[in-house]
């Protein structure tokens, strides 16, 4: 967290709380996109029998 407050342009200080709300506030809105692309790759690296 101190590398992105030092080097945050807007002078706003970011706590892990605020991170972490902001990495599920993206997946949360990109859910579908992110359960497609998971389901995709278990289907390419699952072994083959």
């Amino acid at each position: 967290m101190t590398f992105i407050n030092d080097n945050n342009p807007y002078g706003e200080y970011i706590s892990w709380g605020d991170f972490i709300m902001y990495l599920f506030d993206e997946f949360k809105s990109g859910k579908e996109t992110f359960t497609k692309h998971l389901s995709i790759w278990i289907d390419k690296n699952k072994p083959q029998n």
